[in-house]
């Protein structure tokens, strides 16, 4: 039953992300329920106890509070409602110090894209695929 637990929401996870990441590149939208599905398994491992619940809360401090903070200042041009929601959600299952871990490889990757590319905006979503998923297995393997 663990296996299944383990593998299946790993994949689920995955498989959010990836959708995200395409949908971003395609349309520039990300809908909300790729969050909402990652956001539910970080709560529902929680409540089987396979991740602590100081995730959930140092995660939702630093997704939800500091990056909105960040938002409602606009010392981000880039990043809007769909990216925030992504990373808060994968920041729940992260925590706050594989957050940050994320956050800063998402702002070198982004950096060196945008200078590689001169575009005027940048598909975050796919990026912080690319960033997060890392992570996300390190909490895995160590909690679940």
């Amino acid at each position: 039953m663990e296996y299944v637990v383990f593998y299946g929401s790993l994949a689920v996870i995955a498989a959010a992300l990836l959708l995200a990441s395409v949908q971003d590149a395609r349309t520039g939208e990300i809908s909300n329920a790729y969050a909402i599905i990652i956001a539910v398994i970080a709560f529902a491992l929680m409540i089987i106890n396979y991740l602590p619940w100081q995730n959930i809360i140092t995660g939702f401090i630093f997704g939800g509070v500091m990056l909105t903070a960040i938002i409602v200042t606009k010392s981000t041009a880039g990043a809007g409602g769909g990216d925030i929601k992504l990373i808060t959600a994968c920041a729940l299952l992260t925590g706050g110090a594989y957050a940050l871990l994320a956050y800063a490889m998402l702002f070198v990757i982004s950096s060196i894209y945008y200078l590689i590319s001169k575009k005027e905006y940048i598909r975050l979503a796919p990026i912080i695929s690319v960033s997060y998923f890392p992570f996300i297995l390190i909490v895995y393997f160590t909690y679940i």
